[in-house]
């Protein structure tokens, strides 16, 4: 099985790779399924290189703060790498479609898993994502927001 990040958003996106990702609309049985836990109407999979989205650092727990940085701690040092630079290229993605007060929901769920109810909401600023120290916790809806304007 493949950990798979949706990205919800308000408003239609352009899709296509941006640096390590490629974003593609939902489609099948994923689309109505996600909807059981995301609010936004309009979902995408942030994949990897057209792939799924398991080079993203994550835990299958939802261990917060300290916990994430024991797990990021286990990794190997290039799988860590590889992770920080798809955080990296996420963030930049996401600064381009952000603008204060928009706000996009991420939520990494297992592949067919994609019907489950968020575990926990958390309210993430744009600005506070490290890429180094970013880990995703599956079943942890993220609604990632601008703390103020952003140049695009």
């Amino acid at each position: 099985m493949c950990l798979m990040l949706y990205l919800g958003t308000a408003k239609p996106i352009p899709v296509g790779s941006h640096g390590l990702l490629t974003i593609t609309a939902v489609a099948g049985d994923r689309a109505p399924a996600l909807a059981h836990g995301m609010a936004s109407p309009h979902r995408y999979l942030v994949g990897i290189e057209g792939g799924c989205s398991c080079d993203f650092a994550s835990s299958m727990d939802d261990v917060g703060a300290d916990g994430a940085e024991h797990v990021l701690g286990t990794l190997a040092p290039d799988r860590r790498e590889r992770s920080a630079a798809c955080v990296r290229d996420l963030i930049a993605r996401l600064r381009d479609l952000l603008a204060a007060p928009d706000v996009v929901e991420l939520f990494a769920v297992w592949s067919g898993d994609e019907a489950r109810l968020p575990v926990r909401r958390v309210r993430l600023d744009l600005s506070a994502i490290v890429p180094e120290r970013f880990l995703l916790m599956e079943g942890v809806l993220l609604t990632v927001g601008a703390s103020g304007p952003q140049e695009r």
